[in-house]
């Protein structure tokens, strides 16, 4: 069964069907790279064959979890920032009812995020909120001393512990961080908190496939049997085994890697549904903290395309600039029924190397189908006295 099509017909006439098809060769030998680990960052490739890796026991001990802390609690709050946030938070927002709220009858915990901010505001407002409710947590940090997720740990731990007391707070509290070593893994093992672990090869921007996304997403009621089978068939789909042309993540790489020679800087991926808003902040990250080192990579860029976006976006110069793509506004590259779009005028140094370029392509197949956020925010501002938030 054929679960993602690409079709970059509208990239012709910026760039030719032979320019992409003479990548081919470049596009096999990133993705032959990242199988054998013969490239540079190969220490970091735990998640090329991640899926595949899954094994029925581990998801049955993220499950049971799961459902230990959904017996406790009606409001679950997961702690973390960048990849320990965004992906589980694309996937929720895409996958989930966002009415869900107004049924009579909540049949699952509500998740809610933290960590990812500073925002006096947002922890006053959150634990206010939380206070008639049954909480627990689950604080996902490797070395558990990042600022943003620390603070509001220690706050959350501490409203927890009020209400429960430590042996209680013990069993509320869920743990993901190193094996063996920092802050997060010693206060856990003295607290005896459930604890998973985030392993050493895979970065945190592609751990949404270990419990770092699997455990929250599970909670909130997601199958993750599911998730896990459908990222399989696109490791498989993907594979070095695939033909060139019939696979999805060579084909996408190749097409942006000759917009990029041909001086497109830019991609923008845009969507027409608000509940993939957050994959494109996901999207972002993983392309630009991979891609963007050095001074070097395609600058991502997102839009929604939903009546919320400021009309002036689409009516910008950038848009329509001449070194724009034909059918820019509307996306090169159509993945899963989203709009995909390398536009360029940006001046950035050549992409590092095509391996790089398939294996973002190839993380993007397999974790998620590219959609876009909105990249701005409202104009109401809080007029409200900030709210001063105290630790203990």
């Amino acid at each position: 069964m054929s679960i993602l099509s690409i079709n970059i017909d509208k990239i012709y006439g910026t760039v030719s069907a032979a320019d992409v098809a003479a990548l081919k060769g470049e596009m096999e030998q990133g993705n032959r790279m990242l199988q054998d680990g013969s490239g540079k960052g190969s220490d970091f490739l735990g998640w090329v064959n991640l899926p595949e890796s899954i094994t029925s026991e581990e998801l049955k001990t993220i499950r049971k979890c799961a459902d230990n802390l959904v017996s406790l609690a009606d409001v679950i709050l997961v702690i973390g920032i960048g990849g320990s946030y965004l992906g589980a938070k694309a996937v929720l927002e895409a996958l989930s009812d966002p009415f869900q709220l107004l049924r009579n009858k909540q049949e699952k915990p509500i998740v809610l995020f933290a960590g990812q901010n500073l925002s006096e505001d947002y922890l006053y407002e959150l634990l206010e909120g939380t206070r008639s409710y049954k909480i627990a947590a689950i604080v996902i940090s490797k070395s558990g001393t990042t600022t943003e997720p620390a603070v509001a740990f220690r706050l959350i731990k501490n409203e927890i512990e009020s209400r429960y007391g430590a042996e209680g707070a013990a069993k509320r509290i869920v743990a993901i961080t190193d094996a063996a070593r920092g802050a997060l893994r010693t206060l856990a093992t003295n607290e005896g908190y459930e604890t998973f672990v985030i392993p050493d090869n895979i970065g945190g921007r592609y751990s949404v496939l270990t419990p770092v996304g699997l455990l929250p997403l599970a909670a909130a009621g997601i199958n993750v049997d599911e998730l896990v089978r459908g990222a399989r068939d696109m490791e498989k789909a993907t594979g070095t085994d695939v033909p060139f042309e019939k696979n999805p993540a060579m084909i996408y790489a190749a097409a942006r890697t000759a917009l990029y020679r041909a001086g497109k800087k830019i991609e923008i991926l845009a969507s027409y549904d608000p509940k993939l808003l957050y994959v494109a902040e996901w999207w972002k990250q993983l392309y630009g903290e991979s891609e963007g080192k050095d001074g070097k990579g395609i600058f991502p860029a997102s839009v929604t395309l939903t009546g919320c976006e400021n009309p002036s976006v689409l009516q910008s110069d950038s848009l329509t600039h001449p070194a724009c793509s034909p059918g820019c506004t509307n996306g090169a590259n159509a993945v899963q029924g989203t709009c995909n779009n390398a536009a360029a005028f940006a001046d950035h140094s050549p992409l590092r190397t095509s391996r790089h370029s398939v294996r973002l392509a190839k993380v993007i197949s397999v974790r998620c189908s590219p959609v876009s956020r909105q990249s701005s925010t409202s104009g109401a501002c809080s007029q409200r006295r900030p709210r001063r938030l105290r630790s203990g």
